[in-house]
C-alpha cells in the first residue's frame, strides 16, 4: 500500500510538475505572442504614421500649386482685362477720330461745293 500512496504521490507530484511547465510555457508563449504583436502594431501604427505624413505633404504640396495656379490664373485674367480696356480705350478714339475726320470732310465738302458755286458765278 505505501509503494501504491507513494507512485501516487510521485506521479502527482509529476502531474503537478508537467502542469506548472506546461503553465510556464504558456505564459511564454503569450508573452512571445504579445511581444510579436505589439511589434506588429509598432510598424503596423510606424507605417501609419509614415503614410499620414507623406499624406499631409502631398496635399501641402498640392494646396500650394493649387494657390500658385488660382494666382497665375488671377494675374492672366488681370492682364486680359487691362488689354480689353486698352482695346476698348483705342476703339473709342479711333471712333473719335473716325467721327472728327467725316466732320472734316463733310465741311471740305460743303467748302467745295460753295467754291464751286463762286467759281460759277464769276
Amino acid at each position: 500500500v505505501s509503494a501504491r500512496a507513494e507512485a501516487t504521490a510521485s506521479a502527482r507530484a509529476a502531474t503537478r510538475a508537467a502542469l506548472e511547465d506546461a503553465e510556464a510555457a504558456m505564459r511564454e508563449e503569450i508573452r512571445i505572442s504579445q511581444t510579436e504583436y505589439s511589434d506588429e502594431a509598432r510598424v503596423s501604427r510606424e507605417r501609419a504614421e509614415a503614410t499620414e505624413a507623406a499624406l499631409a505633404t502631398a496635399t501641402r504640396e498640392f494646396e500650394t500649386a493649387l494657390a500658385a495656379s488660382a494666382n497665375e490664373h488671377e494675374r492672366e485674367v488681370e492682364r486680359l482685362r487691362e488689354s480689353l480696356r486698352r482695346a476698348v480705350e483705342e476703339r473709342r478714339s479711333i471712333s473719335e477720330r473716325a467721327e472728327e475726320t467725316e466732320t472734316a470732310l463733310a465741311r471740305c465738302r460743303s467748302e467745295l461745293a460753295d467754291a464751286k458755286a463762286n467759281a460759277i458765278e464769276f
